[in-house]
């Protein structure tokens, strides 16, 4: 399976979609996200703009693996770039993110900081 396949299944899978819940979504036939999903076919930029919006990603996260996405970023964004393609749970609370208002953005951002302790650096010897 191609890196294209793998992100479409893996997108699939994080938000507990069937080929069929795809296919009704979208308009494209099961056989042919299967044979996306199998890296047996690539989907058209007309598809993969269907299947983006489906998913809620770019459209690149549909058609480049992570390191071709590198290649077409700026240095200081390939690496959250990279997460964000091969976490779809990331994307999925990205989308969730995206919906709030700044301030509340800034609450919950302030309350993850509390529970979630920072790494710190070893100590130098």
């Amino acid at each position: 399976m191609g890196r294209t396949g793998q992100n479409l299944r893996d997108l699939r899978k994080a938000m507990g979609a069937s080929i069929y819940d795809v296919e009704q979504a979208t308009g494209i036939h099961f056989t042919l996200i299967s044979a996306y999903e199998r890296g047996v076919k690539r989907p058209s930029l007309d598809n993969a703009r269907k299947l983006a919006k489906f998913f809620g990603v770019p459209v690149a996260h549909i058609i480049l693996s992570p390191e071709e996405v590198e290649e077409v970023l700026p240095p200081h964004l390939e690496s959250i770039a990279t997460k964000l393609l091969s976490r779809p749970d990331l994307l999925r609370l990205l989308a969730i993110l995206e919906k709030l208002p700044p301030k509340s953005a800034k609450l919950l951002a302030d309350f993850l900081s509390e529970i979630i302790p920072e790494e710190k650096p070893a100590p130098r010897e």
